[in-house]
């Protein structure tokens, strides 16, 4: 006697749940390196945990059982999707929201004094989160600020003479430190405007205004990361006829002041260059030489040599 075969088990179609997550998370992130969202996303992000393991158990309960329950799961990451793009988008103009003051984290003041110093090297690596820099006011300080850390913080400090040398940063040990190092941190720092600098930069996944314009800057040099940067130069009498700029995947605003003849030579990789009044003189689709109506080799000038990663570089 024959007997029947069992008949093969309907094949479900694939939950919508992560593709939409995926398609959102890339989203984000395009939006954020074209200075439409935050910089750095993930801090509050980060916040929202405990909503994304609650979507994420809701999918796994309901959206692998039926159609109408991957239609909803579907509808459950549009919506956790639409409400960070919303957050991120207010958050912009409220920092506290996500740059929050972790456990871990420790807080110090700088200051060190200026003396005879007329010449000095500055580096300061900026860990994740928030941080300016400017000149100061009516300071006896060569340098001078408040910073949040985490791990160590690296403060070096040397003189000879009319010369110092200077070198702030931080470093984390450990797991902990590491996912708390992102963005929860405020640097606050200022250079006194009657030295002239060969000053290094390096900032990460934060936020960063950086205003040289009353500064004397012999050399310059910044390489950023994921975060956002703007960096507003010196007039050229102030400012080395060679500055550089490595940037990475955040987006990047040079302002330089007006009437400034610029030069810039373009190494990009797959960012943009946005840069209104300058004009292509030579080179390929993803490098080349741009130049203001007003440069000349024999006036003054001030060359950009831009290493330009994923991000966009604006220079006005």
């Amino acid at each position: 006697m024959n007997q029947s075969q069992p008949l093969p088990a309907p094949r479900r179609a694939p939950g919508l749940f992560w593709p939409i997550i995926l398609v959102g998370l890339g989203v984000i992130l395009l939006l954020s390196n074209l200075g439409r969202l935050p910089a750095d996303p993930w801090p509050l992000i980060g916040r929202l945990w405990p909503v994304i393991l609650i979507v994420i158990g809701l999918d796994i309960l309901l959206g692998r059982r039926s159609v109408w329950g991957g239609m909803f799961s579907a509808a459950l990451a549009l919506f956790l999707i639409g409400g960070v793009v919303a957050l991120l988008y207010i958050a912009q103009n409220r920092p506290t929201w996500y740059y929050i003051n972790v456990p871990g984290s420790y807080a110090q003041h700088i200051a060190h004094p200026l003396g005879d110093v007329s010449q000095a090297q500055v580096r300061i690596g900026f860990p994740g989160g928030l941080g300016t820099l400017s000149a100061l006011e009516d300071s006896a300080n060569l340098i001078e600020g408040d910073v949040s850390y985490p791990g160590q913080l690296v403060d070096l400090f040397s003189n000879s003479g009319s010369s110092a040398r200077v070198q702030l940063d931080s470093r984390s040990f450990g797991w902990g430190l590491v996912w708390r190092e992102t963005g929860s941190h405020r640097w606050t720092l200022g250079l006194n405007p009657r030295v002239e600098y060969d000053l290094t930069l390096d900032t990460g996944s934060g936020s960063y205004e950086l205003d040289l314009r009353k500064l004397t800057l012999h050399s310059f040099a910044l390489d950023s990361g994921s975060g956002h940067v703007a960096l507003t130069l010196p007039d050229v009498e102030k400012a080395p006829r060679r500055l550089r700029l490595d940037t990475g995947s955040g987006a990047v605003d040079v302002r330089a002041p007006e009437g400034t003849a610029l030069r810039v030579e373009y190494d990009g990789g797959s960012g943009a260059l946005i840069a209104p009044g300058l004009h292509k003189v030579s080179g390929g689709r993803r490098d080349g030489v741009y130049e203001s109506a007003g440069f000349s080799p024999s006036g003054q000038y001030i060359v950009i040599e831009l290493d330009s990663g994923s991000g966009s570089v604006t220079i006005r």
